[in-house]
């Protein structure tokens, strides 16, 4: 868990495919260690379990 200081370069709300697609361009462009490196923060509503699964 983040702490309330800490920051992040991209922001996703929901792990759908508009989250992943960005991800997937930067690795498919060898641009995925500087996507990273900005720091990524994924946001889900509720719980999420292993998997994903809620």
């Amino acid at each position: 868990m983040p702490s309330a200081d800490q920051h992040f370069g991209l922001v996703f709300c929901g792990g759908g495919p508009a989250a992943l697609g960005p991800i997937i361009a930067a690795a498919r462009s060898g641009r995925l260690d500087a996507l990273l490196d900005l720091g990524i923060a994924l946001v889900e509503p509720g719980p999420v379990g292993p998997a994903g699964r809620r």
